[in-house]
């Protein structure tokens, strides 16, 4: 008779372990992004040869400057599917997609965790709405010690 009641009880355990896998709903897939729609980490998008403490504006295009003083691939997977470029103190990040990294920590920070200065004369940020976020993980102090005084998009 006990092992009738422990067949039973595995059965009707069974049996609710089907139906509920039967109600679980579809989950959605998450959005993949492609890396080459991806910003290096960080502040490691900008590979100009001058300073970046002497940088004073950053601006997101979908079009490229007619004239600049030098262009680098800006992505994660080092293509041109997003490019910078340096017109003086200026950095035009131009690309039909562009994701922030996950880690976006000191992104746009005048300091890094040192001391040591890295966008110390940003003032201004422009084109912000060709930048997504969505995938962002980490904005640990993005803005640390900004000379900001712009930001627009």
């Amino acid at each position: 008779m006990r092992r009738i009641i422990a067949i039973v009880i595995c059965l009707l355990l069974l049996s609710s372990c089907t139906s509920y896998e039967q109600t679980i709903p579809d989950v959605p897939t998450p959005h993949i992004v492609e890396d080459v729609h991806v910003l290096d980490e960080s502040f490691g998008f900008y590979k100009g040869s001058i300073d970046m403490s002497e940088i004073t504006s950053i601006t997101f295009s979908s079009t490229p400057p007619d004239n600049y003083d030098e262009c680098w691939n800006a992505n994660i997977v080092n293509t041109s599917d997003i490019t910078g470029y340096r017109i003086g103190t200026d950095v035009v990040i131009v690309g039909d997609c562009i994701y922030a990294n996950t880690i976006c920590s000191y992104m746009f920070a005048a300091y890094n965790s040192y001391g040591d200065p890295l966008w110390y004369s940003l003032t201004a940020i422009n084109g912000l709405e060709l930048l997504d976020t969505s995938q962002v993980e980490n904005m640990k102090m993005m803005f640390a010690f900004s000379q900001l005084t712009e930001l627009n998009g």
